[in-house]
């Protein structure tokens, strides 16, 4: 399938192959919509290490990773989350170069997506 992304600020746009089907795909992952209500990255921009709090709808299992604008992805957790409250910390992976990425949120199929810059 060819995709074509534009983040909700219109600063960038990529025309790409993707192989996962995308239910929901927001950059606040807020309002209420889906099995994330809510997630935080603190620092952003990070430089080493950042931590992310999610506030989830109702227990599942939950998959996170970081994609960089050249489709590297590094898979960070998965694991079923039974609270509605999730904290995570996580390292920059080693092969991760500084600039702009994506944290991508996976519970039970659903999918949110959060702006990152890593310095």
């Amino acid at each position: 399938m060819i995709y074509t992304f534009e983040d909700p600020d219109g600063c960038y746009t990529r025309n790409d192959t993707l192989l996962v089907r995308i239910v929901q795909c927001t950059s606040s992952a807020s309002k209420d919509q889906g099995r994330v209500k809510q997630a935080r990255i603190s620092p952003n921009p990070a430089d080493d290490s950042f931590s992310l709090g999610l506030q989830l709808a109702r227990p599942g299992n939950v998959k996170i990773s970081i994609v960089s604008l050249l489709g590297e992805r590094f898979d960070l957790y998965s694991g079923f989350e039974n609270r509605s409250d999730c904290f995570f910390t996580f390292a920059r992976p080693k092969r991760l170069a500084p600039g702009f990425c994506f944290i991508l949120i996976e519970v039970e199929g659903e999918w949110a997506a959060e702006k990152m810059i890593f310095r």
